[in-house]
C-alpha cells in the first residue's frame, strides 16, 4: 500500500471535516514525535517537513499524482512516535474503528489490535517511502561493451559505407 492509498483509506473514516492537504499535514503530526517550544516555525525542532509545502501538493500526494518525497519520508522515519498515532486513534469510537478494521480487510473485534495494525501499516507506508530504490532507466545496451545498440548499429552503417566507398574507388 501508499502513502497516498493509506490517507485515502483514512480520509473519509476519521479526516471528513478537513482537506486533503490538511489531513495528511495533520496526519503526519499525529506518529511524529514534535516538539514545539513556539509558535515561529524557525525555533520550532523536529517540524513536520510537510509543512512547507503547498497545499496543491499536498493534494497531489494525497491522489498519489505525487509521491511522498524520500527526504521528507525520511525526516519523518526519524521522528516516529507509534504511541502518539495509537493515542490519537484510541480517541475515536469503536463503530469508527470498526470501520477502520473493515477498510484495512481486518476481521478483528478487539479495538487495540485494529489500532496496532493500522498503526504498523502506516509506519511501513512511511518506511516504504523513506527507502524505496530509485527507479533505474533501462536501455537497450550491448553486452561488449555497454553502448546503447541504435549507437553501435549507427556506427556498423557507417562502416559498411566506407567499406562501398573503398570498394568503388
Amino acid at each position: 500500500m501508499t502513502f497516498s492509498q493509506f490517507v485515502q483509506m483514512l480520509y473519509p473514516l476519521i479526516g471528513k471535516e478537513q482537506s486533503p492537504a490538511d489531513f495528511i499535514l495533520f496526519l503526519t503530526d499525529q506518529i511524529m514525535d514534535i516538539q514545539t517550544g513556539s509558535d515561529d516555525p524557525s525555533v520550532n525542532y523536529n517540524m513536520n517537513p510537510l509543512v512547507r509545502l503547498s497545499p496543491d501538493s499536498l493534494t497531489k500526494i494525497y491522489n498519489g499524482s505525487r509521491s511522498l518525497s524520500k527526504k521528507r519520508a525520511r525526516i519523518i522515519v526519524a521522528q516516529l512516535n507509534t504511541e502518539n498515532f495509537k493515542s490519537y486513534l484510541l480517541t475515536f469510537s469503536e463503530d469508527v474503528i470498526g470501520l477502520i478494521a473493515s477498510a484495512l480487510q481486518r476481521n478483528e473485534n478487539d479495538y487495540e489490535k485494529t489500532v496496532d495494525s493500522c498503526t504498523e501499516l502506516f509506519v511501513s507506508t512511511l518506511k516504504e517511502c523513506a527507502y524505496r530504490k530509485k527507479k533505474k532507466k533501462t536501455q537497450n545496451f550491448s553486452q561488449e561493451d555497454k553502448y546503447p545498440l541504435w549507437t553501435m548499429q549507427k556506427q556498423r552503417e557507417k562502416i559498411g559505407l566506407q567499406k562501398r566507398l573503398y570498394k568503388d574507388n
